[in-house]
C-alpha cells in the first residue's frame, strides 16, 4: 500500500499539540481468522512504523514472528434487544449513563426515542460468558445459559416526526457528569440543528440557527458547559464546521472552526478540547483532503464581553483566531483523533486501509478497514471499525476481535469505560436493535 502524501505541514500549533499529551508508538496486529480469511496461512501483523513516508511496504508478515495475543475477554453482558426499531432510515447512538448502563436515542419510522437500561428487582445475575479465544484465534461465540436478562429498558417518545419532514437523520447522544442526557438530531427536509434536554421529566426542545446546518453533530462537555460540533452546507455563507457553546436556554454561542466553498468540511470530523483548546479533524470532499488543526476557543465578543451568536448575528461569527494548521493529508472520509494525543488516524474508504500518521511524516498502516472510531481502554488506544459489515475491536499488540453485525457506511456505535466496551448491533430480527457491553479481562 502506498503511504498517504502529506499535502501541506507546518509545526504551527506543534507545542500546543504536544502539551495535550503524546505517547509512544504502539505495534497493531489483527487476527488472521475471521474476518480477515487468511485460509490457514499465519497471522498477518500491521506494518511497522515507516522510516520514510515515500516507501511502500506490502504488509506480509514474518512466518517466524511471534503470534500477538488475544483480546481477552472476562464476559460479555447481553442486554434485551430494543424492539420495534423500524424503518429504511434507522439511526442510534450509544452513551454510559450515571450508572455505568447503556442509554440509547433511536430514530426510526415512529420518530425519535431515548432508552435506558435499569435493573429489574427481582433479577438475577444473566451475564453470559464470552469465553477465551481459541488456539487459532478465532472468536468463541458466548454461551446461553438460558437464563432471563435481569435488565429492562425504560423508554419513552422525545419527539415525534414533524409532519413535512423527518427528525434524526445524524445524531448525537451525551450523558453529563451529573447524569442529565443530551441529544442533537439533525432534521430533514430544512436541515436543522435540534438539540433537547430532559428538564423535570420533560425533554426540551432547542433549535439552532444555522442554515443547513446538523451535519456529523458530535456533543461534549468541557469547562462545564454543553458542546456541540456540526457542520453546515452552503446557504449564505460558506460551508463551515462550527463549535458551539450553550450558555443557557436557547442561548448557543458559535465559533467557525474552518470554512470553505464547494466543500462540505464538517461532513466527516472529530474533535477534543479542554475547554480552552480545540483540536479537531475534518474531512472536504471536493480535495478528498483530511484537515488537522488546533485553534484556541474564544467565542466571538462585541465590547469585551461575550455575545449569543445563535441567532445569526453577523457580527458574532467573524473568526476571533484562525486555527493553527498541523498537516492536510490525501484521503478520507474518515478521520479520528488519537485519544491518548498520539497523532491522527484516517480511514481512506471501505476498500482501504485505516492508517496512522504522526508529525512530521509518519505513517503506519493497519490491516483494518472501513469506518472507524477510536477510543481509550486500558491506558491505550483502541479501534472500533466496520470491516466488511462486521464490527471488530482491535488494541495494539493483539489479534482483532468481530463483534457482531454493524450497518457498513457508517462508524461503529459504541461507548467505552475503562473495563468495558457498550455497542450497538443489528439483531437477527429487522425491527430490533441489540445491546451488548463485552467487560476485558485483567
Amino acid at each position: 500500500m502506498m503511504a498517504p502524501r502529506i499535502v501541506a505541514c507546518t509545526g504551527q500549533g506543534l507545542a500546543l499539540i504536544l502539551a495535550v499529551g503524546c505517547s509512544k508508538p504502539a505495534a497493531w496486529q489483527h487476527d488472521a481468522g475471521p474476518p480477515f480469511d487468511a485460509a490457514g496461512r499465519d497471522a498477518i501483523t500491521f506494518p511497522a512504523a515507516l522510516p520514510d513516508a515515500q516507501r511502500a511496504d506490502a504488509g506480509r508478515a514474518d512466518r517466524l514472528a511471534p503470534r500477538p495475543l488475544p483480546i481477552r475477554w472476562r464476559r460479555r453482558l447481553a442486554f434485551p434487544d430494543l424492539v420495534g426499531f423500524r424503518g429504511s432510515r434507522r439511526r442510534a447512538a450509544v452513551a454510559l449513563g450515571a450508572n455505568g448502563l447503556p442509554c440509547v436515542v433511536l430514530a426510526d419510522d415512529r420518530g425519535l426515542d431515548f432508552a435506558c437500561a435499569r435493573l429489574r428487582a427481582d433479577g438475577s445475575d444473566a451475564g453470559r460468558d464470552a469465553g477465551r479465544d481459541d488456539a487459532a484465534g478465532r472468536d468463541v461465540g458466548a454461551s446461553d445459559g438460558g437464563e432471563a436478562s435481569i435488565y429492562r429498558w425504560e423508554r419513552q417518545q422525545i419527539a415525534a416526526h414533524p409532519n413535512d419532514g423527518r427528525l434524526g437523520d445524524q445524531l448525537a447522544l451525551l450523558i453529563t457528569p451529573a447524569g442529565d442526557p443530551w441529544v442533537a438530531a439533525r432534521r430533514l427536509d430544512d436541515r436543522a440543528t435540534l438539540v433537547f434536554h430532559r428538564r423535570d421529566g420533560e425533554w426540551v426542545r432547542e433549535i439552532l440557527r444555522i442554515r443547513r446546518g446538523g451535519i456529523d453533530p458530535h456533543l461534549l462537555f468541557a469547562d462545564d458547559h454543553v458542546l456541540l460540533s456540526i457542520g453546515s452546507d452552503e446557504s449564505d455563507r460558506a460551508p463551515t464546521l462550527w463549535l458551539l457553546r450553550r450558555n443557557g436556554d436557547d442561548d448557543w454561542q458559535r465559533l467557525a472552526l474552518m470554512h470553505r466553498y464547494d466543500e462540505v468540511p464538517g461532513r466527516y470530523h472529530d474533535l477534543r478540547t479542554n475547554g480552552e483548546i480545540v483540536e479537531f479533524c475534518a474531512y472536504s470532499l471536493g480535495s478528498n483532503t483530511i484537515d488537522w488543526s488546533l485553534r484556541s476557543i474564544q467565542f466571538p465578543s462585541l465590547d469585551g464581553g461575550f455575545i449569543d451568536a445563535g441567532l445569526g448575528a453577523e457580527a458574532g461569527v467573524v473568526d476571533a483566531a484562525y486555527p493553527a494548521p498541523l498537516a492536510r493529508i490525501n484521503g478520507g472520509p474518515f478521520c479520528a483523533l488519537d485519544p491518548l494525543g498520539d497523532g491522527l488516524w484516517i480511514g481512506r474508504g471501505a476498500a482501504q486501509n485505516i492508517v496512522h500518521f504522526q508529525l512530521p511524516d509518519h505513517f503506519e498502516a493497519t490491516e483494518l478497514h472501513g469506518p472507524f472510531t477510536l477510543f481509550r481502554q486500558r491506558d491505550s488506544s483502541w479501534i472500533g471499525a466496520v470491516h466488511d459489515g462486521v464490527l471488530v475491536i482491535a488494541a495494539p499488540g493483539r489479534r482483532g476481535f468481530r463483534i457482531g453485525r454493524s450497518p457498513a457506511q457508517r462508524r461503529p456505535r459504541l461507548a467505552a469505560s475503562r473495563d468495558a466496551i457498550t455497542v450497538l448491533l443489528d439483531a437477527d430480527d429487522a425491527d430490533r436493535l441489540g445491546v451488548e457491553v463485552w467487560e476485558v479481562a485483567n
